[in-house]
Protein backbone atom coordinates (compact mmCIF):
# COMPACT_ATOMS: atom_id res chain seq x y z
CA UNK A 1 0.00 0.00 0.00
CA UNK A 2 1.73 3.69 -0.87
CA UNK A 3 0.47 6.60 0.60
CA UNK A 4 1.12 9.98 -1.05
CA UNK A 5 1.19 13.07 0.81
CA UNK A 6 0.70 16.45 -0.74
CA UNK A 7 3.51 18.77 -0.12
CA UNK A 8 2.59 21.79 2.86
CA UNK A 9 1.94 24.75 1.80
CA UNK A 10 3.16 27.64 3.87
CA UNK A 11 0.89 31.03 3.88
CA UNK A 12 2.04 34.19 5.48
CA UNK A 13 0.15 37.38 6.08
CA UNK A 14 -2.89 38.37 4.42
CA UNK A 15 -3.00 35.05 2.37
CA UNK A 16 -3.11 33.10 5.49
CA UNK A 17 -5.55 35.15 7.03
CA UNK A 18 -8.32 34.88 3.75
CA UNK A 19 -7.35 30.90 3.79
CA UNK A 20 -8.02 30.78 7.75
CA UNK A 21 -11.01 32.90 6.97
CA UNK A 22 -12.45 30.91 4.58
CA UNK A 23 -12.12 27.24 5.71
CA UNK A 24 -13.83 28.98 9.15
CA UNK A 25 -11.12 28.52 11.17
CA UNK A 26 -9.44 31.35 13.75
CA UNK A 27 -5.42 31.23 14.41
CA UNK A 28 -4.26 29.96 16.96
CA UNK A 29 -3.52 33.21 19.75
CA UNK A 30 -0.21 33.94 19.74
CA UNK A 31 1.40 35.47 22.82
CA UNK A 32 2.14 39.15 22.72
CA UNK A 33 4.26 39.60 25.94
CA UNK A 34 4.20 38.08 29.22
CA UNK A 35 4.17 39.18 32.25
CA UNK A 36 5.40 37.94 36.03
CA UNK A 37 4.37 38.71 39.85
CA UNK A 38 4.42 37.13 43.00
CA UNK A 39 3.74 37.76 46.54
CA UNK A 40 5.06 35.63 49.73
CA UNK A 41 2.59 33.07 50.43
CA UNK A 42 3.54 33.50 54.40
CA UNK A 43 0.03 34.41 56.40
CA UNK A 44 -1.89 34.12 53.44
CA UNK A 45 -4.74 31.84 53.78
CA UNK A 46 -6.85 32.90 50.37
CA UNK A 47 -6.22 33.61 46.51
CA UNK A 48 -8.49 36.50 45.83
CA UNK A 49 -8.88 37.15 41.94
CA UNK A 50 -10.36 39.01 39.51
CA UNK A 51 -9.78 38.50 35.90
CA UNK A 52 -11.77 41.02 33.63
CA UNK A 53 -11.26 39.71 29.75
CA UNK A 54 -9.24 36.55 29.82
CA UNK A 55 -9.04 32.81 31.31
CA UNK A 56 -7.93 31.72 34.79
CA UNK A 57 -6.08 28.70 35.69
CA UNK A 58 -5.31 28.25 39.32
CA UNK A 59 -2.62 25.00 40.27
CA UNK A 60 -1.75 24.44 43.69
CA UNK A 61 1.24 23.20 44.07
CA UNK A 62 3.17 21.95 47.81
CA UNK A 63 6.28 22.96 46.65
CA UNK A 64 6.16 26.58 46.32
CA UNK A 65 6.08 29.50 49.22
CA UNK A 66 4.72 32.18 47.31
CA UNK A 67 2.15 33.30 45.13
CA UNK A 68 3.04 33.57 41.43
CA UNK A 69 0.95 34.68 38.79
CA UNK A 70 1.88 34.43 35.59
CA UNK A 71 -0.09 36.64 32.46
CA UNK A 72 -0.11 36.53 29.05
CA UNK A 73 -1.20 39.11 26.52
CA UNK A 74 -2.96 37.07 23.46
CA UNK A 75 -4.75 38.05 20.53
CA UNK A 76 -5.78 36.10 17.47
CA UNK A 77 -5.05 38.82 15.14
CA UNK A 78 -2.42 38.15 12.87
CA UNK A 79 -0.55 41.58 12.51
CA UNK A 80 0.72 43.31 15.37
CA UNK A 81 -0.97 46.47 14.16
CA UNK A 82 -3.00 46.88 18.15
CA UNK A 83 -0.18 44.86 19.91
CA UNK A 84 1.93 48.48 21.80
CA UNK A 85 -1.58 49.48 22.58
CA UNK A 86 -2.56 46.22 23.94
CA UNK A 87 0.53 45.64 26.10
CA UNK A 88 -0.41 49.09 27.53
CA UNK A 89 -3.58 48.64 28.46
CA UNK A 90 -2.61 45.45 30.57
CA UNK A 91 -3.02 46.41 33.75
CA UNK A 92 -2.27 43.95 36.97
CA UNK A 93 -3.32 44.65 40.59
CA UNK A 94 -1.09 41.76 42.84
CA UNK A 95 -0.50 42.15 46.62
CA UNK A 96 -0.92 40.95 49.74
CA UNK A 97 -3.90 42.96 51.66
CA UNK A 98 -2.34 42.12 55.44
CA UNK A 99 -5.31 39.77 56.53
CA UNK A 100 -5.12 36.86 54.82
CA UNK A 101 -5.22 37.25 50.96
CA UNK A 102 -3.44 37.59 48.56
CA UNK A 103 -4.93 39.73 45.98
CA UNK A 104 -4.61 39.37 41.86
CA UNK A 105 -6.82 41.69 40.03
CA UNK A 106 -6.24 41.50 35.79
CA UNK A 107 -7.87 43.58 33.08
CA UNK A 108 -7.17 45.92 30.51
CA UNK A 109 -7.66 49.94 30.26
CA UNK A 110 -8.58 50.55 27.65
CA UNK A 111 -10.15 46.95 26.08
CA UNK A 112 -8.20 46.47 22.57
CA UNK A 113 -10.39 44.15 20.90
CA UNK A 114 -9.43 40.46 19.77
CA UNK A 115 -7.07 41.08 22.88
CA UNK A 116 -6.60 38.90 26.52
CA UNK A 117 -5.24 38.46 29.59
CA UNK A 118 -4.44 35.43 30.57
CA UNK A 119 -3.53 34.62 33.64
CA UNK A 120 -1.69 31.58 35.81
CA UNK A 121 -1.57 31.36 39.10
CA UNK A 122 0.67 29.01 41.16
CA UNK A 123 0.35 28.73 44.37
CA UNK A 124 0.84 26.60 48.00
CA UNK A 125 -2.03 23.58 48.14
CA UNK A 126 -3.06 25.38 51.45
CA UNK A 127 -4.74 28.29 50.33
CA UNK A 128 -8.21 28.44 49.18
CA UNK A 129 -9.31 30.41 46.24
CA UNK A 130 -12.23 33.36 45.73
CA UNK A 131 -12.56 34.23 42.04
CA UNK A 132 -14.87 36.15 39.62
CA UNK A 133 -13.80 35.75 36.38
CA UNK A 134 -16.21 38.08 33.98
CA UNK A 135 -15.34 36.58 30.64
CA UNK A 136 -12.97 33.85 29.79
CA UNK A 137 -12.20 29.86 30.90
CA UNK A 138 -11.85 28.95 34.46
CA UNK A 139 -9.59 26.22 35.54
CA UNK A 140 -8.79 25.94 39.39
CA UNK A 141 -6.94 22.18 40.90
CA UNK A 142 -5.09 21.07 43.81
CA UNK A 143 -6.39 23.72 46.57
CA UNK A 144 -7.59 24.29 49.67
CA UNK A 145 -11.45 25.13 48.55
CA UNK A 146 -13.00 27.56 45.84
CA UNK A 147 -15.40 29.67 45.60
CA UNK A 148 -16.04 30.67 41.88
CA UNK A 149 -18.26 33.16 39.87
CA UNK A 150 -17.77 32.44 36.26
CA UNK A 151 -19.63 34.72 34.10
CA UNK A 152 -17.19 33.90 30.79
CA UNK A 153 -17.51 30.33 29.03
CA UNK A 154 -16.06 26.83 30.81
CA UNK A 155 -15.25 26.23 34.43
CA UNK A 156 -13.26 23.06 35.02
CA UNK A 157 -12.52 22.84 38.92
CA UNK A 158 -10.87 19.62 40.30
CA UNK A 159 -8.99 18.00 43.16
CA UNK A 160 -9.77 20.38 46.27
CA UNK A 161 -9.85 20.04 49.73
CA UNK A 162 -12.36 22.05 50.98
CA UNK A 163 -15.51 23.37 49.94
CA UNK A 164 -16.57 24.15 46.24
CA UNK A 165 -19.35 26.83 45.45
CA UNK A 166 -19.42 27.54 41.81
CA UNK A 167 -21.67 29.87 40.07
CA UNK A 168 -21.57 30.19 36.74
CA UNK A 169 -24.01 33.07 34.71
Amino acid sequence: MSHSMTPPIHLAGAAAALVLLATGCTPEPRVVDTFFDEVDAAGVTLLDAEIDDGDLTVVGDDSVDVVEARVDLRTTKTGDGKDEDAIDAVRIEMRDDGNGAAIVRVWMDPAVANYTADVTVTMPTTLAVLALVQDGDVQITDTAGVDLDSRGDNAIVGNQIGDVVVVDK
